[in-house]
């Protein structure tokens, strides 16, 4: 795990970032529902690159509206979900604590996102990453929707 200020360790699923690691793949046209908790006593930043995410629920509450974000914030203790669409592109990229300091001492992932039937797509039905500071992403293909409100 990489180290932050105060020796607090930083990484998603009990691991540091490794640049040559796929944390997550995940296939094109789907749309997932993510739940990111949070079980330090600090709020920590979520940032997804490439694709906006809808807020579905913040920490128990549903929004009042649609609600976009490119950060989302995840609370002290608390948890946030998020719809993600991932029609296109097909790639790879990084998921982050916003805050620099995390990054980059390792609160960071990789996922890719690939053709259906491409080598690397696996389905998400229960993928679990936990680590100390953003505790848990669940992607979980049973919750995936078509429509957004």
């Amino acid at each position: 795990m990489g180290m932050g200020m105060g020796g607090v360790a930083f990484g998603f699923d009990g691991r540091p970032f490794d640049h040559e690691r796929t944390d997550q793949a995940v296939q094109a046209g789907a749309v997932e529902d993510w739940t990111i908790h949070n079980t330090t006593p600090m709020d920590h930043p979520f940032h997804l690159h490439v694709w906006p995410m809808q807020i579905i629920d913040d920490n128990g509450l549903e929004p009042a509206e649609p609600t976009w974000r490119d950060v989302v914030n995840v609370p002290a203790d608390g948890q946030v979900t998020v719809r993600i669409d991932f029609t296109e592109p097909v790639g790879r990229t990084v998921y982050h604590c916003h805050i620099l300091d995390h990054e980059d001492h390792g609160m960071m992932a990789t996922f890719v996102v690939v053709k259906p039937g491409a080598a690397g797509a696996t389905p998400l039905v229960q993928q679990h990453l936990s680590g100390m500071s953003l505790s848990a992403i669940t992607s979980a293909a049973l919750c995936r929707r078509k429509e957004f409100l």
